[in-house]
């Protein structure tokens, strides 16, 4: 029995120097953790404030440019009137030109149509004598071819 009180007490002495060890290990950790992460708020805290600076910069900026894009329109509102007169006068004088031009180009397409036309009807007035004088020639030789061929005939028959 003595050797099993014996037993017990060493391991519970054996079980409370681990319980310490354990509890110290556990301590240890949790103060690194601890200050890992209070390393890391310091730096995100450091990151939001160059964030929010940023954004306030960026913000200032952007209603600056607002600003100046706003007196730009102002300006161009007070030049449209100006710059759509002289769009319509040059829009009309491009039209008077184009419209000489095309009127010039249209006289001179009938001119050459009328010249080709008379050229071609004085070819196919040509090309119709041709075929005349031809087709009399063929049925002059046709009637001779036949003239002969009746002679021939007749030759035969009387013999």
């Amino acid at each position: 029995m003595q050797k099993l009180v014996k037993d017990v007490k060493e391991t519970a002495q054996d079980s409370a120097e681990r319980a310490h060890f354990l509890s110290r290990y556990i301590d240890e950790e949790v103060i690194k953790i601890g200050q890992k992460v209070t390393k890391q708020l310091q730096n995100i805290k450091t990151l939001c404030g160059k964030l929010t600076e940023q954004f306030k910069k960026h913000l200032i900026n952007h209603e600056n440019m607002k600003k100046d894009v706003y007196k730009r329109f102002e300006i161009i509102e007070g030049h449209l009137p100006v710059y759509r007169s002289e769009l319509y006068k040059l829009m009309e004088s491009n039209e008077g030109r184009a419209l000489s031009k095309i009127k010039e180009i249209k006289e001179a397409v009938e001119a050459t149509m009328l010249t080709n036309f008379q050229v071609l009807d004085e070819r196919v007035d040509k090309f119709s004598e041709l075929v005349d004088s031809n087709l009399e020639t063929l049925r002059k030789a046709i009637a001779d071819n036949r003239d002969v061929y009746v002679s021939v005939i007749n030759k035969t028959n009387l013999e």
